[in-house]
C-alpha cells in the first residue's frame, strides 16, 4: 500500500517536473495574440483538487436492500489518485477565442461514511465501525466561444458562453463488522450519471508591475441544465510572462448540485492548479 502511495506521488511530481522542464526548455519570440491572424495556444495542466466532498445516493429497488446515502469527505490526494490527465486549447482571431478544456480524473478508496440507508420501512441507521469504500471517475468537456470586451495594457476581459460536459461514475463497496441491516454484511454498488450544461461567464487577467510580467488570471462560470442540475466554476491565482507562454498556478474550485434526485446529490472539487500555456 505505501509503495503504490509512493509510486503515484512520484508519478505526480514527475508530470509536474517534465512540465517545468519543458517550459525552461521551450523557445518562441513573444506572440501578439490580437494581430488579427490565427494564434494558437495550448495548456497542459495538473489539477489535483484536495478538497474533495460529494454526497451521493444509489437507488436500489426494495427487493434487492436498502438505498444507501454516502457522504465523502477526502482531502489527500495523492493517496487516492489513480490516473488524472488535463489539458486546454485555445484558437483566436483578434477579439473572439475558441476555447476547449478536457479533464479526466480517478480517485479510489475515497475518506467516505454511510449517512443512512432507506428501506421498505424507513431509514436505518448503519454501525459506526462499518467500512466504506467509494471510487469515482470524472471526465469533463468543456468549449466556449469567447469575446474580449475590454483590453488595454494592463488588464483584459473576456465574456463567453458555451457547454460543459461532465460525466462521473462512482462505485461503493462495503464490509460491516456489527449487524447485517439492510445492506447486508458485504457487498458493492455503482451508478454513473452525465450532465451537459450551458455556461456563460468571464474570465481575463490583471497585470502587476512595470514589466507586466506578473500578472493574475481570474475565471468565472455559471451554468444549468435540463436535469434541473445547477454549476458553477471559478479560480483565480497568479502567473509569470515568458517568451514562450505562461506559467500560471491558481486554485480552482468546480460545484455541481442535482437536487438530490441522481446519484450524486451534489460535488465538490477545489484545489491547486499548475499550468503552462505555449503559444504561436
Amino acid at each position: 500500500m505505501k509503495s503504490s502511495k509512493l509510486g503515484r506521488a512520484v508519478t505526480q511530481v514527475a508530470l509536474l517536473g517534465g512540465m517545468l522542464l519543458l517550459c525552461r526548455v521551450a523557445a518562441a519570440a513573444d506572440v501578439n495574440m490580437y494581430d488579427g491572424e490565427w494564434h494558437f495556444a495550448v495548456t497542459p495542466y495538473a489539477w489535483l483538487p484536495f478538497n474533495i466532498k460529494a454526497n451521493l445516493r444509489f437507488n436500489v429497488p426494495p427487493e434487492l436492500g436498502g438505498s444507501p446515502e454516502i457522504e465523502v469527505n477526502s482531502s489527500s490526494i495523492l493517496s487516492h489518485l489513480r490516473f488524472a490527465g488535463s489539458l486546454a486549447g485555445e484558437a483566436r482571431k483578434r477579439e473572439w477565442a475558441f476555447v476547449m478544456d478536457l479533464l479526466y480524473v480517478d480517485l479510489g478508496n475515497l475518506s467516505s461514511r454511510v449517512r443512512n440507508v432507506s428501506g421498505p420501512l424507513g431509514m436505518v441507521s448503519l454501525p459506526i465501525n462499518s467500512s466504506v469504500d467509494t471510487n469515482l471517475k470524472q471526465l469533463l468537456l468543456q468549449g466556449v466561444a469567447s469575446y474580449t470586451a475590454f483590453r488595454d495594457d494592463k488588464a483584459a476581459l473576456d465574456v463567453f458562453a458555451g457547454v460543459r460536459y461532465v460525466g462521473v461514475k462512482t462505485s461503493l463497496g462495503w464490509n460491516l463488522s456489527g449487524p447485517i441491516g439492510l445492506l447486508g454484511q458485504s457487498g458493492s454498488l455503482s451508478d454513473k450519471i452525465n450532465f451537459t450544461d450551458g455556461i456563460v461567464g468571464v474570465r481575463g487577467q490583471v497585470a502587476l508591475g512595470e514589466e507586466r510580467r506578473w500578472f493574475v488570471p481570474y475565471y468565472l462560470d455559471i451554468g444549468a441544465g435540463n436535469d434541473s442540475n445547477t454549476t458553477w466554476q471559478a479560480y483565480a491565482g497568479a502567473g509569470y510572462r515568458y517568451g514562450w507562454g505562461d506559467l500560471v498556478v491558481v486554485y480552482r474550485y468546480l460545484y455541481y448540485n442535482t437536487g438530490g434526485s441522481r446519484v450524486i446529490e451534489n460535488l465538490h472539487l477545489g484545489g491547486p492548479t499548475i499550468a503552462a500555456t505555449f503559444r504561436w
